[in-house]
């Protein structure tokens, strides 16, 4: 059986380099897609929306009952009271007020010369007592735990 001329056109030669090169772009693609996907701002309750009203909303955090007026705290939800194990509150400095529609404008941005003070309460892991606190935490790198004798009955 003899080739004819017709068959070897049908024939055609690619770059060796396609197929790599696909995988390449694939793998470039999945890579972009990931950390778009990843470096996206966190879903949540977080909606900073600020309020004029200064009525007391009563939350707790960590059993620490607090009343705090309404135009200091950051969220929507955490002005529903409650128990909270975090708590997200903002003032200005240095006279410490909180928001209202005069100084909207200062709450808006967050320049680096901005007078709004962001403060978050939050549960402590840890749960320390202050001597336990000290005991774990500063005793260690002291030469002398237990102190000198000073004058007067005191420790050094």
């Amino acid at each position: 059986m003899q080739r004819k001329a017709d068959d070897q056109s049908a024939i055609h030669q690619h770059s060796g380099w396609l197929i790599p090169l696909g995988f390449a772009a694939a793998i470039l693609a999945l890579s972009g897609m990931f950390l778009l996907w990843y470096l996206r701002p966190a879903p949540g309750p977080r909606s900073v929306a600020p309020t004029e009203d200064e009525a007391l909303v009563q939350l707790s955090v960590r059993g620490l009952r607090l009343a705090i007026p309404a135009n200091y705290i950051e969220t929507a939800a955490a002005r529903g009271g409650g128990p909270r194990d975090v708590l997200a509150l903002f003032a200005l400095i240095p006279s410490m007020h909180g928001y209202s529609d005069r100084d909207a404008r200062l709450f808006a941005g967050n320049p680096p010369d901005s007078p709004v003070i962001h403060l978050v309460l939050r549960d402590d892991p840890n749960s320390l007592d202050v001597a336990a606190r000290l005991a774990r935490v500063y005793l260690p790198d002291l030469a002398n735990p237990h102190g000198d004798a000073g004058p007067f009955g005191l420790v050094q």
